[in-house]
């Protein structure tokens, strides 16, 4: 097994509700929820970045990804970007509801997160970019040690997996 049981009784299920009938959504893959928790609107976010490995000495290229959660808020008319996978974006995970939003002001909100997401598209391939330069840094540190060419990494634009939106709620 080279997943951890968790990703992988995850992976089923999210297959089984993408395959289920129509009307069954368990697993929605972009929502919005209000909550005590945030005092701004705030986003979170599950990318997926593929990297392309090139290696010296004629070897062929590996590939690797990597699932990040990160977010977004808006603040002083700008977007502030999470810190991908850190105490702050795991903590969001935590929240729990306050209250129901109406269907119309779900789909609202997540039409802001995309068209933000989509007006972002540069601050996502730089985050891709960095994972890719820490990718080959963690890779060269490894081939120093027992021997092998330089790598570098190339980043694929990322892949939106889902989009969850945090809406403040009275407290």
């Amino acid at each position: 097994h080279r997943n951890h049981p968790w990703v992988e009784d995850l992976a089923d299920r999210v297959l089984g509700e993408a395959l289920a009938p129509e009307g069954r959504a368990g697993l929605a893959r972009c929502g919005a929820i209000v909550t005590t928790a945030v005092e701004r609107r705030t986003a979170l976010v599950v990318l997926r970045l593929r990297f392309q490995i090139h290696q010296t000495r004629g070897r062929p290229d590996l590939y690797a990804e990597e699932v990040v959660l990160t977010g977004f808020a808006r603040e002083g008319g700008r977007v502030r970007w999470l810190e991908p996978n850190s105490e702050e974006v795991r903590t969001l995970l935590e929240v729990r509801p306050s209250g129901n939003l109406p269907e119309a002001t779900k789909r609202n909100q997540a039409r802001w997160a995309m068209d933000t997401l989509e007006a972002e598209a540069g601050a996502l391939d730089a985050l891709a970019r960095e994972r890719a330069q820490r990718l080959a840094e963690a890779h060269n540190r490894l081939r120093q040690v027992v021997g092998g060419g330089r790598v570098t990494a190339t980043a694929y634009p990322p892949d939106v997996l889902a989009v969850y939106v945090l809406v403040p709620g009275e407290r």
